[in-house]
């Protein structure tokens, strides 16, 4: 169980089916982004369905062109010591949001908690990079437990699990 207490925060208008459903388990990943064992089939991906090409930032290897799908490659590492890596994919200049949920459960129906904003406003196409020290809005680090990043552009959302050690 997660006890967080946040003001504002709740679940997006209309429901985004990332946010719906159990936060029920990690794609395991290293320090350089390979994924460790079996991944979670239902974490990470594109919108459109599909898995995201390797990701080069950090690589020394700029990309020769623009990704052709909005995508968010598996956390790394994951599960989270202290910071964790995102890669996003944008094949187009728009608007974009990068979010952190809880899920909080107990007495009453569960409830699903924005607890960070990474990223707001709009972003040119390419690859970006966002670092996350696994803290909240406020600055507090998160306790452990299972969280869902939630990469949401124009046409939709995809997202993927984390585990904060």
């Amino acid at each position: 169980m997660i006890a967080i207490g946040l003001c504002g925060a709740a679940q997006p208008h209309g429901g985004d089916a990332c946010l719906r459903g159990p936060f029920h388990g990690i794609t395991a990943t290293n320090e350089i982004g390979e994924v460790l064992g079996r991944p979670d089939a239902s974490d990470w991906g594109c919108l459109g369905g599909g898995a995201p090409a390797p990701a080069l930032i950090g690589a020394g290897i700029p990309p020769v062109q623009p990704p052709t799908e909005f995508c968010i490659h598996p956390a790394s590492p994951n599960p989270v010591p202290g910071f964790t890596r995102l890669v996003l994919a944008l094949p187009s200049s728009g608007p974009v949001s990068l979010a952190v949920w809880a899920r909080r459960t107990g007495h009453g129906p569960p409830q699903v908690l924005r607890v960070r904003t990474l990223l707001h406003g709009e972003f040119v196409a390419g690859m970006h990079e966002v670092n996350w020290d696994g803290k909240d809005d406020q600055g507090v680090r998160l306790a452990p437990g299972i969280y869902r990043v939630v990469f949401s552009v124009a046409g939709g959302s995809v997202c993927g699990d984390i585990e904060i050690l």
